[in-house]
């Protein structure tokens, strides 16, 4: 094996290494994005209930 070969095998072993970091790093960026959205989610659905609430008070001080 010459040292060209040589190269050539560490520099596709570079690439694929580079490659699994970069497939974990979107996994984890995708993770990620997904917590946030249940977060956002939950947060939304918390709003909708205490403006519910704040409504449901106001008419009843109105009466």
């Amino acid at each position: 094996m010459n040292l060209y070969t040589k190269i050539q095998k560490s520099m596709i072993i570079q690439m694929k290494i580079f490659n699994n970091i970069l497939k974990n790093r979107q996994i984890f960026y995708i993770m990620q994005n997904k917590k946030i959205r249940m977060f956002q989610s939950i947060v939304n659905k918390e709003l909708v209930e205490v403006r519910q609430q704040y409504l449901h008070i106001q008419q009843r001080k109105k009466i």
